[in-house]
């Protein structure tokens, strides 16, 4: 495989590929940690770096609402352990709305099982 296109993203790496037997076929391939994690094949160089941008874009949505709801989890139970209950909340609610979002995002399938 050829690589004709890379893109950086987070940590995320989107590489579009060229078959060396088909010279018609093309591969978008997102890494993490040196695994694939998601590749779809093309029949188009424009059609392949669209699609796997797209797709880029969506999984590093996806993981920053992931972050996100941990973090204001952790947030969360922090306050309430320093006895801030009103501020526990806030954290609280932050939280629901990010892990919903992420959770959604998960249903439409912009995300890996095993997560990142």
């Amino acid at each position: 495989m050829l690589v004709l296109f890379t893109l950086k993203e987070s940590i995320f790496t989107l590489e579009v590929r060229q078959s060396q037997i088909q010279i018609n076929s093309y591969f978008a391939v997102i890494i993490y940690e040196g695994k694939v994690h998601w590749s779809q094949w093309f029949n188009s160089l424009e059609v392949a770096t669209q699609q796997g941008t797209s797709m880029l874009k969506n999984i590093t949505l996806t993981n920053k609402c992931n972050t996100l709801a941990t973090k204001y989890f952790e947030e969360s139970m922090y306050c309430e352990s320093m006895n801030e209950p009103v501020e526990a909340k806030l954290y609280l609610k932050k939280h629901f709305f990010y892990d919903r979002r992420f959770t959604v995002r998960c249903d439409m399938g912009f995300w890996v099982e095993g997560g990142y």
